[in-house]
């Protein structure tokens, strides 16, 4: 991209990134640093998010409360299917782990 708008290999760029736990892990900020080194990582402090990133508050938000929102309404069919299907309700599990979710 810096070719194509003709900018040196000394042009540099600031990346203002949330607090957001992975953007601060150690793996994250190596990969940066190896593949693009020109790019300078900046975190905004989580009071300021919508301040400075207002697509965050103003699109981000609201779509990921719609997959949270349908997320749950599958949970709670999901749920309803089973007890309606004559399951025990005392044997119910409901798989939480992070790749389920």
């Amino acid at each position: 991209q810096k070719t194509q708008l003709h900018y040196g290999n000394d042009q540099e760029c600031v990346v203002l990134l949330d607090c957001w736990s992975v953007h601060h892990s150690k793996d994250f900020c190596e990969i940066v640093r190896t593949h693009w080194p020109w790019l300078h990582l900046q975190y905004v402090s989580g009071s300021m998010t919508g301040l400075v990133q207002p697509c965050d508050v103003g699109i981000q938000c609201p779509f990921k409360l719609l997959i949270k929102c349908s997320q749950l309404n599958d949970i709670i069919a999901e749920i309803l299917a089973y007890l309606k299907g004559g399951a025990d309700a005392t044997q119910l599990l409901v798989n939480t782990r992070i790749g389920t979710l």
